[in-house]
């Protein structure tokens, strides 16, 4: 999950991407996304962006907004961008005993293996 990335020092940029350029590194929950669905469609909005690495484009948080984006047949989503290869930004499991780091967050992102639901969630320094 996104916490608080207000961190001057790294790279942070709001930018409106094509859905289809971005790279998905967590499987989601289908009750989570039946009830986002819902409630986006009630709200009418997205309530914020997703977290995406500027880079080579991986979401790392908002795989439901952006999964449900997709259902509504949105071509475009607003993310949030930053350097994800930068210090300040720290990666960890939500799952006990998982082993989770940025390596193995990239190699699902890039190769279409995704992780389960719920592995990572991240923080700044």
């Amino acid at each position: 999950m996104c916490n608080n990335f207000k961190d001057n020092r790294s790279t942070q940029k709001v930018r409106i991407l094509p859905l289809s350029i971005l790279k998905e590194h967590e499987e989601i929950d289908n009750q989570h996304f039946k009830k986002l669905y819902h409630e986006m469609i009630e709200d009418g909005i997205l309530k914020k962006p997703i977290l995406v690495d500027e880079k080579i484009l991986i979401i790392l948080d908002g795989h439901h907004r952006y999964a449900v984006l997709k259902a509504l047949k949105a071509s475009f989503i607003p993310t949030f961008m930053v350097d994800y290869s930068s210090h300040y930004i720290l990666v960890k499991s939500w799952r006990k005993g998982y082993e989770v780091n940025k390596e193995i967050v990239t190699k699902a992102g890039l190769s279409g293996k995704k992780l389960p639901y719920k592995t990572s969630r991240y923080q700044n320094t």
